[in-house]
């Protein structure tokens, strides 16, 4: 107690202000302090002489506004109640020391009035809101740096609830999602909707799995103008505390080249409502000889009272109190009494007659003891915290949403400050290096042990880029700690506070090994096959020579010979000279007739002038009438136009190719030959019922060969299907790319 003071209250009020947890402070009509209670010298950081006499004028007072604009003295709460005669009610101003932080608080000043009807002076309670004020900051701060993260990766992430409602989506998402709808899909609208109805049961049973508490991965395949896109699709389940699935996370990666080449802070309490009676707070006394609580004005609203007469208010608050947490308070008083607590802080609920929930702060301390030390009473207040118990509960839904999606990712990723210290990393990445988290949290990223000398200067290198604001993307060859030699493609993005200044990195990164090997295993397998062409083109070629060899042997030069002999003879004798030389004449017209079948053979010159179809013709009519068998030639649904030129050689040499073979080997009374067009290709059947043979004993000859080797040029098919005795179908489609 402070003797100095002039008390405006009397009774026992003096104690009670002295022992309370808000500051109070009374000016007088000069707007000097006249008094301070002990909680008002804590709060402002002086002594109560250092208090006594100042005034909210004066020079050392270093206050500022909630948008840190500075709060001129003659405008300050207690001084405006003292001009207008008004009360001032939730002020927010904040106070600077010599440390320079900021001491945050909230003021009501109520003016008192004398009987003359005059300002006399001023009270004014204050309470100290800083970590109210910081637990908000730090929330922004937190949704800053959350919604940053997500926009930096690359992965398209999503997440919905049962109803298939996107709860979250980020950046990359939305434009995949683009893609497939030509839409932009944004929170609160339901995906399934913007899916094709012949899609929704498969999509549907999918999120079943994931919401049954099973992960799901699938590759889909959607068609979109100009080129189709191809997504892998990883479901993850997230619980809640209780082990319940409640959201489903979506990780979405744009997988098409793969495909075609072969994803606040803990608030503190809130400060009193109002002011000890004149303030209305919701303030408490306990008499422990009595039994007794006396309360202040303002419980009525508390407990949801409000308005009623001849309000039993002890009553009124136990009967509030939440079923659940009545064993909080029920052994308070045995508590005090027997000397186990002499203050206590608690947090419970109260329930309202309309079944809604507040939550309460109850604090309370012993004033007055007997002479043997027992308690006879205790004071204290009871605030309303159900705005802090909301921020903390949707910081702790922010974090699991957050966490859900990003230990979700199929990419490693971390949280990483300007120096390389990693601050966090996302389960994938645990889980891929195979080091507990704990031990990965607070270490160095550029010390890692299992950079090489050359790869750790190169990553020191990305971290100081991306420091400097750069985003940074670079390849690492690593080796793990158990031995794993890996290719891991990095990214270090900065992340950026308000005013532009890098605050923290996100190093994200995808192991590219397999991948590599797989691209060169492509490569191997693509110069084998070139090799494979090249050289049963080179074989064709010999087999070709060979042939013409030995028809010009056998055949061309045995008909010049013969010619050369009439020639001499008609020469010697005239009689038969005639004869002779009408003789040489029909040889020469033969010979001349054998050198054009040998040269259709090598090309099909006929091409250049005629169609496909007619060179096609003119090929089975030759074969025909120098071989004893039947061929048929359909090609009613044949577009030719569709056709490039060299689709048209190759099926020109198939079918000269094949009727070779059936010629040579077959036995075949019979052809068959059909070419057809349908939808994107060109289909090609060519049929005997020659004696067949068995495909499993007998080894691809090198015109079989050939064919298949035209055929996979073109990145078509090839087929045959035969068996002793029952003939040979050749099947060959190409599909249509004309140029």
């Amino acid at each position: 107690m402070h003797n100095s003071m002039q008390y405006p209250l009397t009774g026992i009020f003096p104690t009670l202000i002295d022992n309370l947890s808000e500051g109070i402070v009374y000016q007088n009509v000069s707007g000097e302090i006249i008094y301070a209670n002990p909680a008002a010298s804590k709060i402002l950081k002086l002594t109560y002489d250092q208090l006594l006499g100042k005034t909210s004028v004066d020079s050392s007072w270093k206050t500022i506004r909630e948008d840190y604009t500075a709060f001129p003295g003659i405008e300050h709460p207690a001084m405006l109640a003292l001009k207008t005669g008004e009360v001032q009610k939730d002020i927010i101003m904040g106070i600077t020391g010599i440390t320079d932080n900021i001491t945050w608080i909230k003021i009501n000043s109520r003016p008192i009035v004398g009987e003359n009807k005059t300002v006399e002076g001023v009270i004014t309670s204050f309470a100290e809101i800083t970590r109210e004020i910081n637990a908000v900051e730090n929330l922004k701060k937190l949704q800053q740096n959350q919604d940053a993260i997500l926009s930096n990766i690359q992965e398209g992430l999503c997440l919905l609830d049962k109803e298939y409602t996107v709860i979250i989506i980020n950046n990359s998402a939305k434009n995949i999602y683009k893609k497939i709808f030509n839409h932009s899909l944004q929170s609160g609208e339901y995906l399934i909707k913007f899916f094709p109805p012949e899609r929704h049961d498969f999509i549907r049973s999918n999120f079943e799995r994931a919401f049954n508490g099973e992960f799901v991965e699938y590759e889909v395949m959607y068609k979109v103008e100009p080129d189709d896109i191809w997504l892998n699709v990883f479901l993850n389940p997230v619980f809640d505390a209780t082990g319940k699935v409640i959201y489903v996370s979506v990780a979405i990666n744009d997988i098409t080249k793969r495909k075609y080449a072969e994803t606040a802070l803990l608030n503190s309490e809130n400060r009193f409502r109002e002011t000890l009676l004149q303030l209305g707070d919701n303030a408490w006394e306990h008499n422990f000889i009595k039994g007794v609580t006396t309360f202040s004005t303002g419980i009525e609203e508390l407990v949801g009272y409000n308005g009623e007469k001849d309000l039993n208010r002890q009553k009124a608050w136990l009967d509030s109190i939440h079923e659940e947490d009545l064993w909080l308070v029920s052994g308070l008083t045995a508590d005090y009494l027997s000397g186990k607590i002499s203050s206590h802080s608690l947090e419970y609920r109260l329930k309202y007659k309309d079944g809604s929930i507040k939550w309460i702060l109850d604090r309370g301390i012993v004033i007055e003891r007997d002479a043997n030390g027992k308690p006879v009473r205790a004071i204290g207040t009871r605030s309303d915290i159900s705005e802090r118990k909301r921020i903390e509960q949707e910081i702790i839904e922010n974090e699991r949403k957050f966490r859900g999606i990003f230990d979700s990712t199929f990419q490693f990723m971390g949280l990483m400050s300007v120096e390389g210290i990693l601050l966090e990393a996302n389960q994938t990445a645990v889980n891929f290096f195979n080091i507990p988290r704990e031990e990965v949290i607070g270490m160095n990223f550029i010390d890692s042990k299992w950079f090489s000398e050359k790869t750790r200067n190169k990553a020191k290198t990305a971290v100081n880029k991306a420091a400097k604001g750069e985003t940074v993307n670079f390849e690492l060859e690593l080796t793990l700690l158990d031995g794993r030699e890996l290719v891991i493609d990095f990214s270090i993005r900065p992340i950026f506070d308000t005013s532009g200044k890098v605050i923290l990195l996100i190093p994200e990164g995808r192991d590219m090994t397999e991948k590599i090997k797989m691209e060169k295993e492509i490569e191997r397998q693509r110069l084998n096959r070139q090799r494979e062409i090249l050289n049963a083109g080179i074989e064709g070629q010999e087999k070709q020579r060979k042939e013409v060899s030995r028809e010009l042997h056998d055949n061309i030069n045995q008909i010049l010979a013969t010619i050369k002999v009439y020639l001499q003879l008609a020469n010697e004798n005239e009689s038969l000279r005639y004869s002779l030389i009408q003789k040489s004449y029909e040889n020469v017209s033969h010979a001349i007739e054998e050198v054009r079948k040998l040269s259709k053979t090598l090309a099909p010159p006929t091409l250049d002038n005629e169609t496909l179809v007619e060179a096609i013709d003119q090929m089975t009519k030759d074969m025909a009438l120098s071989m004893l068998f039947e061929i048929s030639f359909n090609h009613k649904r044949l577009r030719e136009e569709l056709l490039n030129n060299a689709q048209k050689m190759t099926i020109y040499r198939i079918i000269q190719e094949q009727l070779v073979n059936i010629i040579k080997y077959s036995k075949a009374k019979k052809i068959d030959i059909m070419l057809s067009t349908a939808k994107n290709e060109v289909n090609l059947k060519i049929a005997d019922n020659g004696i067949g043979f068995d495909s499993s004993l007998r080894t691809t000859g090198t015109g079989i060969r050939n064919m298949m080797n035209r055929v996979e040029s073109h990145n078509g098919k090839f087929n045959i299907t035969t068996s002793p005795g029952s003939g040979c179908c050749l099947e060959v489609s190409l599909p249509l790319t004309k140029i």
